[in-house]
């Protein structure tokens, strides 16, 4: 380089020719280096005031727009980028809004120069600012550097710190982040236990496996029936082992096991397309007999989803019963078409939700059949027809914006019939 070759030569006479002197090309370097820092650090805080007032409209898109230009400014801005990683202890919404687009693109970087200034921050500033510097070394290349201060950050640390070192130990991953989360499933504190059971769902191994099914198959494992379903549903290698899912079932069917976490469990399960073999439909039969009514139906749901045509029946049964019963009534063909809708008869419950609306009367207009409607329109993809229903259902503004939120909706939202929902950052 130009200047270790000049530090070969005198440094105190001017060169041949009369050159400037070595002290003088490197000082015109540094204030070069200077000028261009100052420029860029410039750039820098220009970009982020503008993530900070970003109207409403088309925020998350402009948001993206910046968050690019600071990529593309290189790895030179990450020193820089860090120290507004922390919002403070009482921050505007423009600033945590700020802050969060910071933390996408230091991930996004995932730069060693800023590893050690990670590292301290996750010891000094507020709640807010540490757990960034935690998720954005979630990303940071020097991971067995890392792991071991994460680690002491989890043995001394409480509330949502601990919570927080605990989930990026689990994205690091290796052996010691697996040790320390396999061990906590020992813990005597049973929220200690739940909150490792969510951090494993990032870590596939053999030994965290056995654990989970010692704990599912032990008498604690009725108070843990949330984070170990949370388990299985971030693995679905797991519903393949036969084993493994009868004992969920085994779990689930047992009488101490909370009825809310249970009908949560089976709920998450909807999306895994279950294969019902002989001896995991056996496990499941006191479920489907099961004496509370909510656990009962959301297992006949699964199975009818699976292809069970027998818990299909028993599913329909009382509403075809309470359909036939009360052919005028707008809310019997509703509740028929929430269950059609629930196994992914999308066809036979445009039928009754149809039927619903066509009995309602105007005084007494109903929001359900219609997003009932809009919903089987989403998933088949039709999302035309489902923001004409959205748009005659008799809802608010902010209920469409929480609307949004529908996993039925997902895909919706990524077409241009997104304005169906008038969110704030969308196109007018």
């Amino acid at each position: 380089m130009l200047v270790s070759a000049l530090l070969l030569l005198p440094t105190a006479a001017p060169l041949a020719g009369g050159q400037d002197s070595l002290e003088e090309l490197l000082s015109r370097a540094r204030a070069e280096r200077e000028a261009s820092q100052a420029e860029l650090a410039g750039t820098v805080q220009a970009a982020l005031a503008e993530l900070e007032t970003l109207p409403p409209r088309n925020r998350l898109r402009e948001a993206a727009r910046r968050r690019s230009r600071l990529l593309d400014l290189g790895d030179e801005v990450a020193p820089m980028l860090v120290l507004y990683l922390d919002p403070g202890s009482d921050p505007e919404a423009g600033v945590v809004f700020r802050t969060r687009q910071v933390v996408q693109v230091l991930r996004s970087m995932a730069s060693p120069a800023i590893t050690d200034a990670l590292l301290r921050q996750t010891t000094t500033g507020s709640v807010e600012g540490r757990l960034n510097a935690l998720a954005v070394l979630e990303t940071c290349p020097d991971r067995s550097r890392i792991a071991p201060v994460v680690r002491e950050l989890y043995n001394f640390s409480t509330g949502r710190m601990r919570t927080g070192a605990m989930l990026t130990l689990a994205r690091l991953g290796g052996p010691e982040a697996e040790a320390i989360l396999s061990a906590a499933l020992d813990d005597e504190d049973p929220a200690v236990i739940d909150l490792a059971l969510h951090a494993l769902g990032e870590v596939a191994s053999l030994t965290v496996t056995a654990k989970v099914l010692e704990l599912a198959s032990s008498d604690a494992g009725a108070s843990h029936v949330e984070g170990i379903g949370a388990f299985y549903v971030s693995q679905p290698a797991l519903f393949e082992d036969q084993d493994m899912v009868i004992a969920l079932m085994t779990l689930l069917a047992r009488s101490d096991a909370p009825r809310d976490d249970t009908v949560n469990v089976l709920e998450a399960m909807l999306p895994l397309e279950l294969d019902i073999r002989s001896k995991i439909r056996k496990a499941m039969d006191p479920l489907v007999d099961h004496p509370n009514q909510e656990v009962r139906e959301a297992t006949l749901v699964l199975l009818a989803r699976a292809g069970d045509k027998g818990a299909r029946r028993d599913l329909l049964r009382p509403y075809n019963a309470k359909v036939s019963a009360r052919r005028d009534s707008d809310n019997a063909y509703t509740e028929r078409g929430d269950a059609w809708y629930q196994i992914g008869e999308y066809s036979e419950a445009i039928k009754d939700y149809k039927q619903a609306v066509k009995l309602m009367r105007a005084r007494t207009k109903e929001e359900e059949p219609f997003l009932g409607l809009a919903r089987c329109y989403a998933q088949m993809r039709k999302y035309k027809d489902a923001k004409v229903q959205l748009d005659l259902a008799p809802v608010s503004i902010a209920r469409l914006q929480e609307l949004s939120r529908d996993p039925a909706f997902t895909e919706m939202l990524e077409s241009k019939y997104r304005s169906a929902f008038h969110l704030p950052d969308q196109d007018k």
